[in-house]
This record gives C-alpha cells, sequence and structure tokens, in this order.
C-alpha cells in the first residue's frame, strides 16, 4: 500500500559535485531529483538535491536511494 502522507529533505552537497550533472546523471538512469539553489534568493546559493518521498511505497524508495548512492562515486570523480 502507498502511503498518503510524504515528506521532502535537502541534502546539501560535501563533494565538490555540481548539482544539474548530479540532476542530469540521475535522470539519465531514470530517477527524478530536483536541486535546491534555484530556492536561493542570495548570490550564493548551495547546491544539492531535494529528495520528495510521496506516493511511493517503502520498497521503491529504498531501491531508488541505492541507485542514487552508487552514482556519487562517479560523480565526484569528474
Amino acid at each position: 500500500m502507498v502511503p498518503a502522507a510524504s515528506i521532502h529533505l535537502v541534502a546539501r552537497f560535501r563533494l565538490q559535485l555540481q548539482e544539474h550533472a548530479e540532476i542530469a546523471t540521475a535522470r539519465n538512469e531514470s530517477l527524478g531529483l530536483y536541486g535546491i539553489s534555484a530556492f536561493y534568493a542570495d548570490e550564493h546559493p548551495q547546491q544539492g538535491l531535494l529528495f520528495g518521498y510521496g506516493g511511493i511505497d517503502a520498497d521503491s524508495i529504498h531501491v531508488a536511494l541505492g541507485r542514487q548512492a552508487a552514482l556519487l562515486p562517479r560523480l565526484a570523480q569528474a
């Protein structure tokens, strides 16, 4: 059963990853992610990801996060 509630989490990059590259790579792997830099009103937006957990079951979340985690080392070397 898919839960009716949802939550959003923000993850700021600790490594020198580029938000746009991370999002593009994730989308090529059929993972839908959104960046956080567009939500900043000042001159120095931080880069990171917005994770939304709504309308998805726990097993699917676990699989998607595992796939995302596997992408991070490749992007950190780019």
